[in-house]
């Protein structure tokens, strides 16, 4: 009786409800996903931008550069590294480098220069402007196969490249030297400063073309007298010409290009001398100037039946690779377009003490399109990254397989989001099924895909807003059961 009484009572596991299913949905689709973009025949970047615009591009990633120096900055090259192979081999930037951009957090353009793509680690610079004891948040966006851009190289004031002196660079007579340049608002008063330098000051030889104080300067010398004319210029990223004709009316002269009328409207001219002396000096490109040089050109027998072009540096990423780097010196190669004569070696003398950065994985811009919202919710992990959701923390190496795991994601060309949230977020999602299945307990099995997408964000292998997105996905999930179970 008393038996049967307890028998009656007992109560027998609940049967598992149809309801329960949603809380396997967010797992299953986070293992779709993960799958879809781990397959090879995935096509990469596939938006057809028309304009160079930032939603144009297929990826971004996040850059923080903190100066803790006393000085602020302002435009200056902050060395990044970069794993530019590995950004090849997943698709995220082109074989030439010519799709990768810099714009602040407000999406105004900044300077960036790659190069070494295909280094495992590549020094890559970034423009900076932050105030003493400050910050700069901005983005480099990535692949976009139909938007091309023109590198220059952004020089700090002690920065030179140097062609070692040859007679192919010794014109005489008819020569072009044309120069693509921009100078900032604030840089506008240096002076002496030399995009294209040959000149020597005591013996009146040589040639030079740059920019002094508000204007663009030209010279050349015949060994006793120099002539020197400059014409006014605001800044703004220009093609500059300077020709020796002098056969010519006006024998030097400076001319500006006119992308309105696409013509070459002259901007000084004046000079008697009949010929150009030289001497032993190398041609230097960039000494004593602060800003932007985007490209040098040199042409000999202008007008003559042997024109042709001796030179052209156009700094794309491609042409250019790092020697040495021991902080401040940097040095490296820049080719010559023209062939394998006259390729230039740079010497970069901008000082890194004071300046740290943290970078960002690289994230599909469909994912989170350059947002504005509060990110202050990152305190929700502990802080695992100190700036927003959106980007992870600083990678914990030590983690147990991680060096295993991270190179077969390189191996596969596999991107780290996806790769990641496969590894936390499928094998914990597995391990919720088990969890459901023994318990028939769907809030408590949904916890443990969390658990996993948590602990990925706490090693800095996943932005939080995944973790964020998951929460909130299954808390709707069982919610909205409940209410199907009542």
């Amino acid at each position: 009786m008393t038996s049967n009484w307890f028998d009656s009572r007992r109560e027998g596991p609940k049967r598992f409800k149809l309801w329960s299913l949603p809380s396997l949905i967010l797992p299953v689709l986070l293992i779709m996903v993960s799958l879809y973009h781990a397959l090879p025949l995935v096509p990469r970047c596939t938006v057809e931008g028309a304009h160079h615009q930032p939603g144009d591009y297929c990826y971004r990633m996040k850059i923080t550069v903190s100066n803790t120096n006393i000085t602020p900055l302002s435009n200056y090259p902050v060395r990044l590294a970069i794993p530019s192979s590995d950004f090849k081999a997943q698709g995220f930037i082109d074989d030439n480098g010519w799709d990768i951009r810099g714009f602040t957090v407000s999406l105004n353009p900044v300077e960036s220069v790659a190069q070494d793509l295909a280094a495992t680690t590549a020094g890559w610079w970034v423009a900076v402007s932050a105030v003493a004891s400050g910050s700069f948040s901005g983005w480099l966006y990535l692949g976009n196969p139909y938007i091309a851009r023109d590198q220059g190289v952004n020089l700090a004031g002690l920065d030179l490249m140097t062609v070692p002196d040859h007679t192919d660079l010794e014109w005489t007579d008819d020569f072009d030297i044309i120069v693509r340049a921009k100078v900032e608002s604030d840089k506008m008063t240096q002076t002496n400063a030399g995009w294209v330098d040959k000149y020597e000051p005591v013996s009146n030889t040589g040639y030079y073309f740059g920019f002094d104080n508000g204007t663009v300067v030209a010279k050349v010398g015949d060994g006793v007298t120099t002539d020197t004319i400059s014409g006014a210029w605001d800044g703004v990223e220009a093609n500059f010409r300077m020709r020796f004709d002098s056969g010519a009316g006006n024998k030097l002269e400076i001319f500006k290009y006119n992308t309105a009328t696409s013509t070459w409207d002259s901007l000084a001219s004046g000079g008697t001398i009949a010929a150009v002396s030289h001497n032993a000096n190398d041609f230097l490109m960039g000494e004593g100037f602060a800003g932007i040089l985007r490209e040098i050109k040199t042409y000999k027998d202008v007008g003559l039946v042997g024109y042709s072009k001796v030179q052209e540096y156009g700094f794309n990423p491609v042409d250019m690779a790092e020697t040495s780097a021991v902080d401040p010196n940097y040095a490296g190669t820049i080719v010559n377009m023209m062939g394998s004569s006259h390729d230039a070696t740079y010497a970069w003398n901008r000082s890194q003490s004071g300046i740290t950065y943290s970078l960002g994985p690289v994230m599909p811009i469909s994912a989170s399109p350059a947002e504005t919202i509060p990110e202050s919710l990152a305190d929700v992990f502990n802080n695992p990254t100190a700036d927003d959701l959106f980007t992870a923390g600083a990678v914990n190496v030590n983690m147990p397989f991680y060096s295993v795991l991270e190179t077969a994601r390189s191996d596969m060309g596999i991107g780290p989001d996806a790769w990641w949230t496969l590894i936390f977020g499928g094998i914990f999602g597995l391990l919720g099924v088990a969890v459901l299945m023994t318990t028939n307990r769907p809030e408590i099995a949904a916890i443990v895909p969390g658990a996993g997408l948590l602990i990925g964000a706490f090693n800095g292998l996943l932005a939080p807003w995944i973790t964020v997105l998951y929460a909130m996905s299954a808390i709707s999930i069982w919610l909205i059961g409940r209410w199907g179970q009542e």
